[in-house]
């Protein structure tokens, strides 16, 4: 991809991401299949990562949020600066740790979130996640105002789901006002210890339903529908909620497994 900015990407830039999986319908897909124009590519469990070249062919990373990561990345730009490539070149893609033929995403996030040291020493010391699929003569999109840009007709992101049930016993406010209703904690039993440890939050909610929480008896179970638990701490990762299951006990929420680094609730004296 070729862009007129020369020194650096705007620090709005936003590339356009694959349409989500519940908004799409898969029919418009077997029709792009029928008509031989299907591509689909393994989707990664990484983190998205920009490389630009900007004057003299110098290499710039950037997260998803626009800050440079160069010298967490630093075998990364060297490899691109070998190319010599033209100034205003971009790359998008993903970084990720691959052990053993597993993407493993927490090891990703250890890199991307210690500081540019450590993040190089646990770089030299250390099943797909889903399907990205396109239309082949599809068109990115893009934006610079740092709002997600539109969703590129022609890309479709497909992932295996999972679901399970949890146990509900409080709601969490908004920062900005307390008396507004902003997510819920999702909780299970330990199958071993049968204690409650935290599974993660669930929230984006239209207005009707975060009033009926809000206003809700509790505690009470919801079944939800997620991406992936993380193998150290249970948490799931995209939580969406899918409804209330008043028809499932409370003691009837466990857990699949334990979890070496769970996180209970506080207990409030």
């Amino acid at each position: 991809m070729r862009f007129g900015y020369k020194a650096n990407l705007p620090k709005g830039f936003v590339l356009g991401k694959p349409i989500a999986q519940e908004k799409y319908d898969e029919e418009e897909i077997q029709q792009v299949e029928a008509k031989k124009r299907l591509v689909i590519t393994l989707k990664r469990d990484g983190y998205k990562v920009y490389v630009f070249i900007g004057k003299g062919g110098a290499v710039k990373l950037y997260s998803s949020g626009m800050n440079l990561i160069d010298e967490r990345l630093d075998h990364i730009k060297r490899s691109f600066e070998s190319l010599g490539l033209k100034p205003g070149t971009l790359f998008a893609g993903g970084c990720l740790m691959d052990i053993d033929g597993q993407d493993d995403f927490g090891m990703t996030t250890q890199v991307f979130k210690s500081n540019p040291e450590k993040a190089i020493k646990f770089q030299e010391e250390n099943g797909w996640e889903g399907l990205v699929l396109y239309n082949e003569a599809f068109v990115n999109s893009f934006g610079t105002d740092g709002k997600e840009a539109e969703r590129p007709k022609g890309c479709w992101k497909w992932k295996p789901i999972m679901e399970d049930d949890f146990i509900v016993r409080e709601w969490i406010p908004n920062p900005d006002n307390p008396d507004r209703f902003k997510e819920l904690v999702l909780l299970q039993r330990d199958p071993e210890t049968e204690e409650e440890f935290e599974c993660g939050k669930l929230g984006s909610f239209g207005e009707k339903v975060r009033t009926e929480f809000r206003n809700a008896k509790y505690p009470f179970v919801v079944q939800a529908a997620f991406d992936m638990r993380f193998p150290k701490s249970g948490k799931i990762r995209n939580a969406r909620f899918m409804r209330v299951r008043n028809d499932k006990p409370i003691h009837g929420c466990i857990a699949p497994q334990s979890y070496p680094e769970q996180d209970f609730p506080k207990v409030v004296a």
